[in-house]
């Protein structure tokens, strides 16, 4: 059976099937409700219920007290629900509700996209998952690497799968770190850092503009957009040197070819000025569009400085990738 699960005060609302938890089907459903471990252990998980009946589906370690049993507090990572919700729950609005987090994980996979960059795969123990928000970094070190900063391509609803974006001949002190982690098979992740995040209440029209593998911060915002079923129009743009298929094309192919109100578009970087033209020429049929810019610092700086020019009033956001 589907249950409807509401969160007081936020008033966010998503569909909950069979019994996963209700913290995994809010994760899923693009919320961020106040957690810490998943696993039961910490407690901060903790809601309460207003309205509705739950059933325990996963035992735990953290210890309840009376006055939390008796005010029907519960935890989310432990429990689904037997009917339609009402929760009282604390959420995380902004980057700064979320606490910087040191996990140690394992590294799944080093792959390479294409000529340019490799896609990185790293698991969370199931103990300690990364709490963050989509469009957010990270910093990566292993035994023989120090800390690179590096943004998260994956979305926060799948929090123990992390997908990063690397450049292959990016080196941090001499030392390459595609060929440093290719070795590894645990890495240490400090984070989130970052507000390049998603204007999520009330949604706006969303103007992705992304160069290379600075795709990475925007697939992580896409993919939570589209888990939040977001109510308004998106656009993504994609600029690279070559002019062979930019890497995950089929990807950004299927999410145009599934969703109504989408747009794709994959250009040569040496086409930017041109195209930004017709990318303002679009924006400007809509109402409050946000932009979010993600690459180099010379390619962010010369669509801000496009934009801006048009309109100085727009709201203009920034990922610099190295």
């Amino acid at each position: 059976m589907t249950q409807r699960i509401k969160f007081s005060p936020s008033n966010h609302e998503f569909s909950l099937e069979g019994n996963d938890t209700l913290l995994e089907a809010a994760l899923r459903s693009g919320y961020s409700p106040n957690y810490g471990c998943n696993s039961g252990n910490c407690g901060k998980c903790l809601v309460k219920l207003i309205n509705g009946d739950i059933e325990k589906v996963k035992n735990h370690d953290y210890v309840m007290n009376i006055k939390q049993k008796n005010n029907q507090e519960f935890l989310l990572c432990a429990h689904t629900a037997k009917s339609d919700l009402v929760l009282q729950v604390s959420e995380a609005n902004t980057a700064k509700d979320i606490p910087i987090q040191n996990i140690k994980t394992k590294l799944k996979s080093v792959k390479a996209a294409d000529e340019n960059v490799s896609l990185i795969s790293i698991q969370t123990p199931r103990s300690k998952t990364l709490r963050f928000l989509a469009g957010q970094f990270i910093e990566l070190s292993c035994e023989s690497m120090e800390a690179g900063k590096f943004y998260i391509a994956s979305c926060p609803c799948d929090d123990r799968n992390l997908q990063l974006h690397i450049r292959r001949d990016k080196t941090i002190k001499g030392k390459n770190i595609t060929e440093c982690l290719s070795g590894m098979q645990q890495v240490n992740i400090r984070g989130p850092f970052g507000e390049f995040n998603l204007e999520e209440d009330p949604p706006h029209p969303a103007v992705f503009i992304c160069q290379e593998h600075g795709f990475a911060p925007i697939k992580s915002l896409i993919e939570h957009a589209i888990a939040l079923d977001y109510q308004a129009s998106i656009s993504l743009s994609r600029f690279s040197h070559s002019n062979e298929l930019q890497y995950l094309h089929n990807l950004c192919r299927s999410w145009a070819d599934a969703l109504d109100d989408f747009q794709y578009e994959a250009s040569n970087s040496s086409e930017l000025s041109q195209k930004i033209v017709e990318i303002i020429a679009s924006a400007n049929k809509l109402e409050k569009p946000v932009f979010y810019l993600s690459g180099t610092q010379e390619f962010v700086f010369t669509a801000e400085t496009a934009l801006k020019n048009t309109n100085s009033n727009w709201d203009i956001r920034t990922a610099l990738i190295e």
